[in-house]
């Protein structure tokens, strides 16, 4: 439990660190931050009530400088995410941007309609492959490139990243 102690102007000076000058204008501006007691005409200030008060006061202002910047970053962060998103809307109108999920979709049938196209080939063209002696000779190699180029096109799929996205040259 603290004990009141009674100091002068210049004491408390020297024990809160602030200026003469500086706490007088907190005296006349600011009503209730430093206690005081008037002895004849003596003001002699309550401590460590008035230290306590004047951290205190340091804190609010400091807090209260804060505040406004933080306001302004959020305002500014809050106009450029609207700005990126009206510049996406502009570019999914102009038909520069797709959703991910239809341009899955446009993958995916195009990568279905290739394996039925492959896959086709072994019973339109198993007769014609020249060299072959057999039927099934030209199949089983058929079979084979169709895989090959199945696999091919699993990896290039698999290699596509963000990154590279940007590089790939759009169809004009």
């Amino acid at each position: 439990m603290s004990t009141k102690r009674y100091v002068g102007l210049n004491q408390l000076a020297a024990e809160t660190g602030l200026a003469i000058r500086t706490l007088q204008y907190i005296r006349a501006q600011e009503p209730g931050v430093m206690v005081s007691r008037t002895r004849g005409k003596v003001t002699e200030y309550e401590q460590p009530a008035c230290a306590i008060n004047l951290r205190q006061r340091e804190i609010r202002k400091h807090v209260e400088a804060q505040r406004p910047a933080d306001i302004d970053e959020a305002k500014t962060r809050k106009a450029q995410a609207d700005a990126e998103i009206a510049e996406m809307q502009l570019a999914k109108m102009r038909g520069d941007l797709a959703p991910v999920a239809d341009m899955d979709r446009a993958v995916e049938r195009l990568a279905l309609a290739v394996r039925a196209e492959i896959g086709g080939l072994r019973s339109r063209f198993a007769a014609r492959i020249v060299g072959l002696q057999t039927p099934l000779e030209s199949a089983e190699m058929l079979d084979a490139m169709s895989a090959q180029i199945l696999a091919a096109l699993q990896d290039a799929a698999e290699g596509l990243d963000d990154e590279t996205d940007d590089a790939v040259p759009e169809a004009a």
